[in-house]
């Protein structure tokens, strides 16, 4: 079968331009994911049959598509959908290029419409006192190690606020990594303020920090149990390694991935995340993991930790752009991930209607 599929790709080559990456989406006759590049013979058998390819042509967003995505955004991405959501989707989710991504995080985030404290008073909570500020200001330090002083300034002011927004949550470390991404792509403490509010209130994020960590709790525990179903020999060898993996796990879901891959292929990653809900973070680790699953085997104990030690440092000759192919690949395989339905933020629909159920925060009193 994959022979067959890759006679048909080298048949089909000139339809691709220069620069283009190619993949097959393969699913069975239930319309279930088909991952024909680990799974084995066992794993596919004749009940699963037919299956269906889909040939599928990633590229760097060019001058002409940022055109098309730029009438998108200059009309305002929130009415968009409202009144095309389809056409939003299919034109967000994986191709936001870098210098539209901020300007539709806040859209899709629906940042305009929340009440939050701004001007003089964001500066007084982004000063204030408070029982997590010297927390934060001993995390602030080891976040980004090449942040110079102003930045990490501005990510001690805005995670002071949030702190003294939203006592009920507070802060974690783990938060500090969310921010310090925000302030990578805006300079406006403000802007990144809001944006982080909306993805722990709104997004749910704010769940994997509260007191107990329960949202933490249920994904490490949803993610053994797809993990059972999708790869079943690869937790067997972890654990006849001794390898704990959700002791790596708790870091990817606080962290957002920050702490495990390199920051271009994560920026991707979050546009998924942002425009599918937060279940897409559960759907990435699964599609990581499963990938990973014929050279994980073959590794022992210390080669497994250190390969989760060395993803994040991983980089190629051309950088970024082979980031962000990965993150394309790795979003559109986790969208065919079922998880189960308990799991909070399941779904985009957060945006439509688990959002506009949400009151808004209160402002800091």
């Amino acid at each position: 079968l994959r022979q067959a599929l890759a006679k048909r790709l080298h048949e089909q080559r000139d339809i691709f331009g220069q620069g283009m990456l190619a993949c097959f989406v393969v699913k069975d006759r239930l319309g279930k994911h088909v991952d024909l590049l680990s799974q084995s013979r066992a794993e596919l058998p004749v009940a699963r049959f037919p299956i269906s390819a889909r040939l599928v042509a990633l590229r760097e967003v060019g001058s002409n598509d940022l055109a098309k995505l730029r009438s998108t955004i200059d009309v305002g991405a929130s009415a968009i959908m409202r009144k095309e959501p389809d056409r939003f989707w299919q034109r967000t989710l994986t191709r936001i290029p870098a210098a539209c991504r901020w300007t539709v995080w806040k859209e899709v985030l629906r940042l305009r419409e929340r009440d939050l404290p701004s001007g003089p008073q964001f500066a007084e909570i982004a000063t204030r006192e408070n029982e997590w500020s010297q927390l934060i200001l001993n995390d602030i330090g080891r976040t980004f190690t090449f942040f110079d002083r102003q930045q990490q300034d501005s990510l001690q002011k805005i995670l002071n606020a949030y702190a003294v927004m939203n006592p009920t949550v507070g802060y974690c470390q783990g938060m500090n990594m969310i921010g310090g991404l925000l302030l990578l792509l805006s300079d406006s403490e403000e802007e990144c303020f809001g944006v982080l509010a909306c993805l722990m209130d709104d997004l749910g994020l704010a769940e994997f920090y509260r007191e107990g960590f329960p949202l933490l709790r249920e994904y490490l525990a949803a993610c053994d149990e797809l993990m059972a179903e999708a790869a079943p020999e690869l937790l067997e060898h972890f654990a006849k390694e001794g390898v704990e993996l959700n002791m790596y796990l708790q870091q990817w879901f606080l962290t957002l991935f920050i702490d495990c891959l390199p920051l271009p292929l994560v920026t991707t990653i979050w546009d998924a995340i942002i425009c599918e809900g937060l279940s897409m973070a559960l759907k990435v680790v699964v599609t990581i993991l499963t990938s990973l699953k014929e050279p994980l085997i073959a590794m022992h104990f210390q080669e497994i930790a250190t390969s989760f030690k060395t993803m994040r440092r991983h980089t190629d000759r051309q950088g970024q752009w082979k980031a962000f192919e990965a993150g394309q690949l790795l979003a559109r395989q986790a969208a065919f991930v079922e998880v189960p339905a308990r799991i909070s933020g399941g779904s985009r629909s957060w945006n439509e209607g688990e959002r506009s159920s949400r009151s808004s925060s209160p402002k800091a009193q």
